[in-house]
């Protein structure tokens, strides 16, 4: 996982939930991704803004587009859905996300190996009060915990 910028966003022309962003993931390097958070946030609140990449996926390609990775989101499910991204604007973007009390890894660490989306589900992410955790072991970003606000207990993706 990686610290990126979202710097250009729009909604997909034809496709109610898409998103097709443009992601700076080091200073001057970009890539970009196709998300499904359209239903949930306006192009203009996610522009601008420090996200969570999952930068090592295999690219895959949604409505014709290719997607270099998939921006980290928590969801509890209720009466309604509730999706948060997980916004770090205070963390510099390319900044690899370690295990809390673990080395930091180097930007380039994070982009590999590239694996497949199932894999990606096989790790256990989730939000706990409001801190993004695997297992019993909270995620941090230059020794910063990531945190929700709205979504504070819910399953990550």
């Amino acid at each position: 996982f990686l610290l990126s910028k979202s710097f250009y966003v729009k909604q997909y022309t034809g496709a109610d939930k898409l998103c097709f962003e443009q992601i700076e993931t080091s200073p001057g390097v970009t890539t970009q991704i196709v998300s499904g958070l359209a239903p949930y946030y306006q192009p203009q609140e996610l522009q601008g803004r420090h996200v969570i990449l999952a930068a090592n996926l295999k690219p895959a390609k949604l409505r014709g587009e290719v997607s270099n990775g998939m921006l980290l989101a928590a969801t509890h499910e209720g009466e309604t859905e509730t999706v948060e991204v997980i916004f770090a604007d205070e963390i510099p973007v390319g900044t690899p996300l370690d295990l809390e009390g673990d080395t930091l890894r180097t930007p380039e660490a994070a982009l590999k190996p590239q694996i497949k989306i199932d894999s990606f589900f096989e790790v256990p992410l989730r939000m706990q009060a409001g801190v993004l955790m695997t297992g019993d072991t909270a995620l941090t970003g230059a020794g910063k915990r990531l945190k929700t606000h709205t979504v504070t207990d819910g399953s990550v993706g």
